[in-house]
């Protein structure tokens, strides 16, 4: 039930604190042919990390370093992007970033415990398994940016629930900006 709470909500971020069980040597000799996994299992490892620690803020943290948290926030505003007043961007993204880490953080210790395993790579797509349940992240260089768990794919539930709360709002983004800052 967790996992499927997590997906609604569309946060790929959520499904980032697992153990990572995977051999070192292992990872070395995939790192030619699968560029991605070492990425992967490093951006879990944060997460589990992170968990450890359970705070909004610890979950922040591994966020920036492994998402491009600026990037997916605006892109989670769809068509009202262009309505994000230039003066309100800089609050945007703090709220944005604050609520991932508390969203995270709520609901990590559902998936503290998950084993996490590279079944795949296939160019930017890792395929992994946790606790039986397929996961395909898309990376890109050094940054993690979307997973796809039962076949949705998180970054766009987490676009359909900011336009959502848009929508609710009668176009208004700064409802948006309110209420990632509760």
């Amino acid at each position: 039930m967790a996992l499927l709470k997590i997906v609604r909500l569309g946060w790929f971020l959520c499904l980032l604190p697992v153990l990572v069980t995977d051999g070192g040597a292992a990872v070395q000799a995939e790192s030619a042919t699968c560029p991605g996994k070492a990425l992967v299992l490093a951006a879990a490892a944060s997460f589990q990390k992170a968990a450890a620690v359970g705070t909004p803020q610890a979950f922040a943290s591994a966020l920036v370093r492994y998402a491009p948290v600026s990037s997916l926030a605006l892109q989670a505003l769809g068509p009202y992007r262009k309505k994000l007043p230039a003066s309100r961007n800089a609050e945007f993204q703090k709220n944005a970033l604050a609520f991932m880490g508390r969203f995270v953080a709520e609901n990590a210790s559902g998936l503290r415990g998950a084993n996490l395993k590279v079944v795949a790579c296939r160019g930017s797509l890792i395929e992994t398994s946790a606790n039986g349940r397929k996961v395909i992240w898309r990376v890109s260089g050094a940054q993690v940016l979307d997973v796809k768990v039962s076949g949705f794919s998180l970054s766009v539930q987490m676009r359909n629930k900011f336009v959502k709360v848009i929508t609710q709002h009668n176009g208004d983004v700064g409802a948006l900006i309110d209420f990632l800052g509760r």
